[in-house]
C-alpha cells in the first residue's frame, strides 16, 4: 500500500490480500500480509472470510499454489487460471484436468 514505509521508523511497505466485488468496486475482505511472508499465506484467509458460492476468482501467478486452488473449487466456485504455455508438459496435464470436470 502507498505512503506505509517509513524508513525512519523502520516499517516496510503494508502489503494487503483483498477479496474485491468488481461489478460494486467494494472491497469485501482484507488480510494484511505478515512482515515475513507472503500473499500465497494470506489467500486462504482472505478466501474465507467472505462467501465464494457461485462467484468467479481470480488471482495472480502467486496465488496459483495447489492448496488455494482445492479450497477454492472445492467450494464450486469458478476459478480463472493464468497459466505459461511454455511448460508443455505442465500444460497438457492441466488441460486433461480440465477436460475430466
Amino acid at each position: 500500500m502507498r505512503g506505509t514505509r517509513s524508513r525512519s521508523a523502520g516499517l516496510s511497505a503494508l502489503h494487503l490480500v483483498s477479496a474485491w466485488a468488481a461489478d460494486t468496486g467494494l472491497t469485501l475482505g482484507q488480510v494484511a500480509v505478515d512482515s515475513k511472508s507472503n500473499e500465497i499465506t494470506a489467500i486462504p484467509q482472505t478466501a474465507r472470510m467472505v462467501d465464494l458460492k457461485d462467484k468467479i476468482v481470480t488471482i495472480d501467478a502467486m496465488g496459483c499454489q495447489k492448496e488455494i486452488a482445492e479450497q477454492i473449487v472445492g467450494k464450486r466456485e469458478t476459478m480463472c487460471w493464468q497459466s505459461k504455455t511454455t511448460n508443455r508438459r505442465f500444460m497438457r496435464k492441466f488441460r486433461r484436468r480440465l477436460r475430466r470436470r
